[in-house]
């Protein structure tokens, strides 16, 4: 590759990443050639008195930030995907474990996994020094992301990545002497860390980099550096004790939809569709032209003259909606984000407790202003609430005998599992507060288990479909018919990497992967049959009643923190939830709300029940509710 050519396909990246154009040629030429000359301007040793090692500059002048030489590529010793990615390298390839292990500072043992005379020792033994590597890794890994989808550039995954032993040695410093940053090379996007000066180093200076680089704000600055210094956030909570109160519980994020909403409802002109004829129905959703198929309604590739539109995309003109020549229905409500975003759905349920909607969960000590009900774990927005949720987690790490502090990190917008982690370890938190916008939930550690034959005692969860077909008043149903999906492996705490244990989404998963399939009407009975005296009917009742107390406070307030009135919209949700064990023992059950999916996946309800869709649509559009398997919760 010649250097324009470089430069084409690199400059973005390299202005990006706050490269000066100076080093541009030099970056070049050291890539292009495999140059990794650190070694002649730098060593690094281990200081017995501080317990850290120090790198430093050597040569015979100051290492000059105006001298284009003097910016260096740093090798990457590991890359992976995933946790359970890097577990299963490090447990298949012996020398990678023995050099992170030194690289981590875990010491290896004098067993070092070759006991012999004793297998079960030996797998012990590799599994212990896989588990103490693991625990301290994310204090050393860096991240860049790459997007999973061609179609979907919000689709992203973060890659880690260890620099080398000379780089993993460079400390921190809040006036660093040098900046790094990964660079990504060619079509194969082979990566490195440049490594450059911020300002002239004299020799036998030591090398240092902002591992916060870029955060001013004292807060947030304590927060992400509090693997390495907790005692920083601890100081700044001492004296300044209420710095962690939310001062409102709405979020800037709400604004971000774009929506143009309806008139007042005094202002319009009530109608209705047409009732002596079928109605017709425009749709981008294959599977519904496939289902819907009742002779009250009609298909029509013409969305102009549609009477209903359900679009999987997401509609924002609702004030152009309501002032159309003729009356048009849309599959969606203006502000339904508050409860179809992760991170606006928990505002939402903080709202459900100031205004006395539901009661706050047990727990007392959590920030003001993020107080939450019982049923919807406790989480923060990894974006605005970062302070927050690592005071949260050094409060639990520190209670005696606290051994809930596991979370699980799930970005904003992705379902289907993708891009979500479960960790106990504030390093890992911390690095995912920097993959892009996330938010990090308590994870259930007690959850109801199902025994699952020839399995064993599995993580489940199941989803009800809510119909909204009114705010003012609200009128909200629930189907009867429920959906259940189920993990492959035991439950346990172990291995937080592990999908199959932790995770219940089996049908985008790998192909050969099991999905696990059992109807609520077989469902029911079994479920009953192992928790007596609990019953799946009592569960299912609760379940209801805290989805009659989300959307209620889903729609008690005004745009853009409230779903609001529009006599064009009906909406379908999907609402996943989880059982888990309340209080002492294995005696009481409570429902989570795990998330509410805008245009669900509807293949296993149509595969299942073929009229779903007729249901659905007779419920919203056409007043007919009671000749459907539809319970009304509101």
């Amino acid at each position: 590759m010649e250097y324009d050519m470089f430069l084409a396909v690199h400059q973005g990246q390299l202005e990006g990443s706050g490269v000066p154009s100076h080093f541009w040629p030099t970056v070049y030429q050291k890539i292009t050639n495999e140059v990794f000359d650190a070694g002649s301007c730098f060593t690094m040793g281990y200081d017995q008195d501080t317990g850290a090692w120090c790198v430093q500059v050597i040569g015979e002048q100051t290492l000059s930030a105006a001298d284009a030489d003097n910016i260096f590529l740093v090798d990457h010793a590991w890359t992976f995907d995933s946790l359970a990615t890097a577990v299963a390298q490090l447990k298949h390839h012996q020398p990678l474990l023995i050099r992170m292990a030194a690289l981590v500072e875990f010491e290896i043992g004098a067993e070092n996994g070759e006991n012999e005379e004793d297998e079960g020792s030996e797998a012990r033994t590799v599994d212990d020094l896989i588990d103490g590597v693991v625990e301290r890794l994310w204090s050393y890994v860096q991240q860049y992301r790459y997007s999973v989808s061609d179609t979907d550039q919000s689709e992203v995954k973060p890659i880690w990545y260890v620099m080398d032993e000379f780089g993993s040695r460079i400390q921190h410093s809040d006036e660093p002497t040098f900046k790094t940053s990964p660079f990504l090379y060619g079509e194969d996007r082979v990566a490195y860390t440049l490594l450059w000066p911020l300002a002239d180093v004299e020799v036998g200076e030591e090398a240092t980099r902002d591992y916060a680089f870029g955060v001013d704000a004292p807060l947030l600055r304590a927060a992400r550096l509090s693997p390495w210094f907790p005692e920083r956030l601890l100081g700044l909570l001492e004296s300044k004790p209420d710095c962690l109160d939310l001062k409102s519980a709405s979020s800037p994020a709400q604004e971000r939809c774009g929506e143009s909403l309806p008139a007042a409802l005094g202002q319009l002109q009530l109608s209705s569709c047409p009732t002596h004829r079928p109605l017709k129905v425009y749709t981008d959703q294959e599977l519904l032209k496939s289902f819907l198929t009742d002779s009250s309604f009609c298909l029509t590739d013409n969305e102009d003259e549609a009477d209903i539109l359900w679009l999987s995309s997401h509609f924002k003109d609702f004030d152009g909606l309501c002032k159309r020549d003729r009356f048009v229905y849309i599959n969606q409500f203006p502000c339904e984000s508050v409860v179809t975003c992760k991170d606006l759905l928990v505002t939402t349920a903080r709202r459900a407790v100031t205004q006395g909607i539901a009661s706050a969960a047990e727990s007392t000590d959590v920030p003001r202003g993020t107080e939450h009900p019982p049923w919807l774990p406790e989480s923060y927005n990894m974006v605005t609430e970062f302070p927050q949720l690592v005071s949260r987690f050094l409060a639990k790490q520190d209670a005696e005998g606290d051994k809930d502090n596991m979370w699980i990190c799930k970005p904003w917008n992705l379902g289907r599992s993708l891009d979500m982690h479960v960790t106990n370890n504030l390093a890992h938190l911390t690095q995912l507060s920097m993959t892009g916008p996330k938010m990090a939930c308590r994870y259930l550690s007690r959850p109801v288990l199902f025994n699952r034959e020839g399995v064993g005692h599995v993580k489940f969860d199941y989803r009800y479909i809510v119909l909204l077909k009114s705010v003012q008043p609200l009128e909200l149903y629930a189907y009867k018919v429920f959906w259940l999906r189920f993990a492959n492996r035991p439950f346990t705490l172990h291995n937080l990497g592990d999908y199959d244990t932790h995770f219940t989404v089996m049908n985008y998963v790998a192909e050969g992967t099991q999905l696990h399939q059992i109807n609520c009407e077989e469902f029911a009975p079994m479920f009953d049959e192992q928790f007596p005296p609990t019953t799946w009917s009592a569960v299912e009742e609760e379940t209801l009643r805290v989805t009659r107390e989300l959307f209620t406070a889903a729609v008690a307030g005004e745009a853009p923190g409230a779903i609001v009135p529009c006599i064009n919209s009906r909406g379908m949700y999907a609402l996943d939830y989880m059982v888990e064990w309340v209080g002492e023992g294995e005696t009481r059950m409570r429902p989570q709300i795990l998330e509410v999916n805008f245009t669900p996946d509807c293949i296993r309800a149509c595969k299942y029940h073929p009229q779903f869709y007729n249901h659905v649509f007779k419920t919203l559009f056409l007043d007919q509710a009671d000749e459907c398997p539809t319970i009304r919760l509101a």
